[in-house]
């Protein structure tokens, strides 16, 4: 006995309710009280998380002067750094540093070096752009690492419940950095490059939120952390991924490459704070 399905369809349910009957249509849960009565004990324990972070969650406090970022609202994650972290003990502990001072000369460096990349791009280039994007219809980056992650452990015929462990700390670490960079994002409230320069118009669409530091930048270097720590007879690949989809968004015109580089180290800490608590 014991269906792990039983567990990931009810799971999706509280999430997907209006796909509920689908999701469950096709599992056999009569037949198999075990994995019915685990179930039950799991989604207990997930809803009691997502009542505690219903309670916790708030929206950061909008900074109104000209020099900050302003979007269309709702902001997107304007909420996110203030979910309960999974393995970070706490968020304040991980804050990029402070960006250079606005209308400081460093700003219109990090301008003229995202324009130069956005000017020069190249054909491979611009796939690895669009790759990474996360537009509706395709794999956010969080998913991306999920999958290669997959692809690895099942084409190296890792056991079932290693696979299981690594996807669950991958999971928790890039949480973890969702977290983080959005609340860096809200604490500094940083104009994205085409707000500093109309004439930009970048590969893809420019996310709803404040520019630095860069989310993919510090979910994939969260994510090639781990997944080095685990498997590191494939870092070489794992750090090109994480460069490749990092530098995807200088090369798309949408951040400044200060904002790939703090987050590549605040994603980094993150992963290595997600490897710290598995050896402990």
């Amino acid at each position: 006995m014991g269906d792990i399905d039983v567990v990931s369809a009810q799971t999706l349910c509280l999430f997907f309710p209006e796909k509920c009957t689908e999701l469950t249509s096709n599992i056999k849960t009569a037949s198999d009280p075990y994995s019915t009565e685990l179930a039950a004990l799991v989604i207990n324990k997930i809803q009691m998380r997502i009542m505690t972070d219903k309670k916790n969650t708030h929206l950061y406090p909008e900074k109104s002067a000209a020099y900050y970022w302003k979007g269309i609202r709702p902001y997107y994650g304007q909420d996110a750094g203030s979910w309960m972290p999974w393995l970070m003990q706490s968020v304040d502990k991980f804050v990029a540093p402070p960006p250079p001072v606005y209308n400081s000369p460093e700003w219109q460096h990090q301008l003229q070096m995202t324009k130069d990349a956005l000017e020069h791009i190249t054909p491979e280039q611009t796939k690895m752009v669009v790759f990474w994007a996360g537009n509706p219809g395709t794999a956010t980056p969080p998913g991306v690492w999920m999958v290669f992650a997959n692809d690895y452990m099942f084409a190296q015929n890792i056991s079932l419940t290693r696979i299981l462990l690594v996807r669950c700390v991958l999971a928790m670490g890039i949480a973890d950095a969702t977290i983080a960079v959005f609340n860096s994002k809200y604490t500094y409230w940083v104009k994205r490059p085409f707000m500093l320069d109309p004439k930009i118009i970048t590969v893809m669409p420019t996310p709803n939120h404040p520019s630095y530091p860069a989310g993919h930048s510090t979910i994939s270097s969260a994510a090639a952390t781990i997944l080095s720590y685990y498997f590191p007879a494939n870092k070489a690949e794992w750090s090109q991924k994480e460069k490749e989809a990092s530098m995807s968004r200088v090369w798309g015109g949408i951040h400044f490459t200060i904002d790939a580089q703090q987050g590549n180290e605040l994603g980094k800490r993150v992963g290595e704070t997600a490897i710290a608590h598995q050896e402990k």
